[in-house]
C-alpha cells in the first residue's frame, strides 16, 4: 500500500483486525513489523511470538491459513458477488478497503513464504470498487435495521376498543376468541405494544373481565403496566 497520513486509521484497522483475528481463530494476533514508508505491515500469531517450538509453530500456521481464507473470502471473489452480499463486511476488511481506497494505494496481503506464498492483490481499481459495495452493503443494512425499529403507527385505541366492546355485546360468550381476533391483529400490524392502553380503555368502561383476558397477552417487560 502506499504512505499513509491517517495514522488513527491505521490504528483502528489493527486493534480491528486483532478483534476478527480473535473471532475467527480463538488467538491473538501480534503485530511484528511496521514499516510506514509505502506500508508494510508483518503480523504472527501471538503463540508464534512467544514460544518457537515447532508443534507451536504448526498450530499458528494453521490458524493463519483459516484467517487468510477469511480475509480472502471478504475481499477477494468475483465482484457481482460482492456486491450480492447483503451483510456489511466485518470491521477489519471493510477498514482495510477503506485505507487503500483513501491512499489511492495497490492492496497486497501475503501469507508464508517460498513456494508455499500465497497473495491476495486487488489493484487501486478493484479496491475502490469494493470499497463503495462494502459502504453501500453498510448503509442499506443501516437503513433496514432502522426500519425495522420503527415502530408502526399507532392504531386509535378508542375506536378499536369500541368495536371489541361492541361485538363483545353482540356475542358475550364469545369473548375469548373475539379478544384473540384483537390481539392478533394488534400483533401483526405491530402494535403489540399498545395492548396496556387497550385493556385501559376497556377498564375505563367498568368492563374488567374483557380487560383481563386482553392483559393476559400482554408480555412481561415495557410494554406491561405497573401497578401498585
Amino acid at each position: 500500500m502506499s504512505d499513509l497520513s491517517a495514522p488513527k486509521s491505521l490504528g483502528r484497522f489493527v486493534r480491528e483486525l486483532g478483534a476478527d483475528y480473535r473471532r475467527t481463530t480463538g488467538s491473538t494476533l501480534v503485530l511484528s513489523r511496521l514499516e510506514l514508508g509505502s506500508t508494510l505491515l508483518e503480523f504472527v500469531d501471538q503463540v508464534v511470538a512467544v514460544i518457537a517450538a515447532p508443534l507451536v509453530i504448526i498450530e499458528a500456521a494453521e490458524r493463519m491459513g483459516q484467517f487468510y481464507k477469511y480475509l480472502k473470502e471478504q475481499l477477494k471473489g468475483p465482484e457481482v458477488t460482492q456486491a450480492a452480499l447483503t451483510p456489511p463486511m466485518d470491521a477489519s476488511p471493510a477498514r482495510l478497503l477503506e485505507i487503500a481506497a483513501n491512499s489511492g494505494a495497490n492492496l497486497k496481503i501475503s501469507r508464508g513464504k517460498g513456494k508455499t506464498k500465497e497473495v491476495i492483490e486487488l489493484t487501486h481499481t478493484e479496491v475502490s470498487m469494493r470499497n463503495a459495495n462494502a459502504k453501500a452493503r453498510k448503509k442499506n443494512k443501516s437503513k433496514a435495521t432502522a426500519a425495522l425499529s420503527k415502530p408502526a403507527a399507532p392504531f386509535q385505541i378508542g375506536h378499536l376498543s369500541e368495536r371489541l366492546r361492541t361485538q363483545v355485546a353482540a356475542a358475550p360468550e364469545q369473548v375469548e376468541s373475539l379478544v384473540e381476533l384483537f390481539v392478533d391483529f394488534l400483533k401483526s400490524n405491530g402494535g403489540e405494544y399498545q395492548l396496556p392502553a387497550l385493556a385501559q380503555d376497556l377498564e375505563s368502561h367498568s368492563l374488567y373481565h374483557i380487560a383481563a383476558v386482553v392483559r393476559r397477552h400482554i408480555k412481561p417487560g415495557p410494554t406491561q403496566r405497573v401497578t401498585t
